[in-house]
């Protein structure tokens, strides 16, 4: 496996960060209105503080990556909740190449509290030169997404 992309989603002033071996520069585009978010308190289940320290939330938003080589990808989605500390006042729907993926998710229910960090793992991503990544809200309060990590698989 080769590492694709590492993205930190929260860098100056909310750009995508996005490195890649072997392949030409991946660019990120975002999609919807969102806000950046940091915090200083300590992030339990991970040595990443800083990854899940900053989170980018909004209404809805989309990030679509261009440049990427085709095949299927391992896709890794962090999230940490910072702001809100009681199920249901954050959840929301994630959807990947425009299928949800993630339904009602709240952040702070599946990490059992705030200021914990969760990973979704998605194996088997098509990518086709694309990788598209929406965040909407389901029911309380906008989405959050802290990371992400987009692996090649081989076949």
């Amino acid at each position: 496996m080769r590492l694709i992309i590492i993205a930190t989603l929260v860098l100056t002033a909310g750009v995508c960060l996005a490195q890649t071996t072997g392949y030409a520069p991946v660019r990120a585009e975002l999609e919807g209105g969102t806000t950046v978010y940091s915090v200083t308190t300590p992030v339990f289940e991970t040595t990443a503080d800083a990854t899940y320290q900053t989170e980018r939330y909004g209404p809805d938003f989309t990030y679509i990556f261009h440049g990427l080589p085709p095949g299927p990808a391992r896709l890794k989605l962090g999230f940490c909740e910072n702001r809100y500390d009681r199920r249901g006042q954050r959840v929301f729907d994630v959807a990947l190449q425009d299928k949800r993926v993630l339904e009602r998710f709240d952040v702070v229910r599946e990490a059992g509290g705030a200021n914990r960090s969760i990973v979704r793992v998605f194996q088997g991503v098509p990518v086709a030169g694309q990788l598209r990544i929406r965040l909407d809200p389901s029911a309380a309060r906008e989405p959050v997404l802290c990371g992400l990590e987009l692996i090649e698989e081989t076949p």
